[in-house]
């Protein structure tokens, strides 16, 4: 039998250690961006990004009440846009028509006044806006379209800024349903959702402005509320002057979690790994083994075979010798026999003469 042992692994695992945390600090974050859709941001909830990525919206993450669109039938052609992007120019363009109407009564003055996390440039969403986050909503709802009750939307509809073609109606969404139609502006009274609008920066483009120390801290606490962030990122958020005390042990304790967890994975890796190793060295040995067992059986087979073999040629040499030798000691008899037959007759043919 063989038996193969090995005292590496010790080692092995200390310089993979090494590697880990030197790739856990060195990870590019060139193409991450700072802020992701569901992450909490500037006073709300990221709910949409442009497709690269560069820029988003954030919504508010209460309502802030049920108003009418405003106080009187008046047009605003101003205020008609539709599409992502509009909503804060359709919100000036019916505060600047209404300078006299407040937050009781108007739905783009209720966003105005808006100022939660110390923002100042809330505004009313234009029709896609609202169906993006009505989207957002959705998605988090299971797909299911009622989404009352997802991030406390608790009303039936909800205002657009987007005036329709009349000086009656404006654009708002059944938040049961998903379904968008006319409202009438006057005497509609429909939820209120505040968003704004915020542009977002790559991992890369962060780490550069943090080192520029150009950052504040909402954005750093903000930041650093991402749990995919790597160990280089993080140092860079708890070196900024704008990081606090509690800020900066939040994130030694998240650097220091991190390691561990890739030091865990990779002992649970190497482990796995060593034991893969032990297992191909004990096949290994019990096959070798089985075909040592295997031609030690084939070798005595053979022995077997060529020991009666030989065994069946002595027995066959013996037998033929021995038919010999009783040929032989017949042929002798017979002519002894014969030469005492004839030495007879001799005998008495000279006792007959005399």
């Amino acid at each position: 039998m063989i038996f193969i042992t090995t005292k590496k692994s010790t080692r092995i695992k200390k310089g993979i250690m090494i590697l880990s945390v030197m790739f856990v600090s060195n990870a590019s974050t060139d193409d991450c961006y700072a802020m992701r859709i569901g992450d909490p941001y500037g006073g709300g909830t990221v709910f949409w990004l442009d497709q690269a990525g560069t820029s988003g919206l954030i919504m508010a993450n209460v309502d802030q009440g049920a108003v009418t669109w405003y106080n009187e039938c008046k047009d605003v052609p101003d205020a008609q846009s539709t599409n992502i992007g509009s909503g804060k120019d359709n919100t000036e363009a019916i505060i600047k028509a209404f300078p006299k109407d407040n937050s009781r009564n108007n739905a783009a003055w209720l966003c105005k006044n808006y100022k939660e996390g110390g923002q100042t440039d809330w505004y009313l969403p234009s029709r896609d806006e609202l169906n993006e986050m009505y989207l957002y909503a959705k998605v988090l709802a299971g797909g299911k379209a009622d989404v009352r009750g997802i991030l406390h939307f608790d009303k039936e509809w909800y205002w657009s800024s987007s005036e329709c073609a009349d000086n009656r109606h404006a654009w708002g969404q059944a938040f049961s349903s998903g379904d968008q139609n006319y409202s009438r502006k006057i005497d509609g009274t429909n939820g209120v959702r505040a968003i704004r609008a915020f542009n977002n920066l790559t991992i890369q483009q962060f780490n550069d402005l943090v080192a520029s120390e150009r950052v504040g801290k909402e954005l750093l606490i903000a930041i650093a509320k991402r749990q995919d962030l790597d160990v280089k990122t993080l140092q860079a958020i708890a070196e900024n002057k704008a990081a606090d005390a509690e800020l900066r042990r939040d994130i030694s304790i998240r650097i220091g979690g991190k390691i561990d967890a890739v030091l865990v994975q990779q002992n649970v890796r190497i482990d796995a790994l060593d034991q893969r190793l032990m297992n191909g060295i004990g096949d290994a040995v019990n096959v070798l083994n089985l075909r040592i067992d295997g031609a030690v059986n084939t070798l005595n087979q053979r022995i077997d075979e060529i020991g009666n073999g030989l065994n069946q040629r002595v027995d066959g040499a013996v037998n033929t010798l021995n038919q010999r030798i009783d040929e032989i000691g017949n042929g002798v008899y017979q002519r002894v026999g014969d030469f005492t037959e004839t030495l007879m007759g001799m005998f008495a043919r000279r006792i007959r003469k005399q």
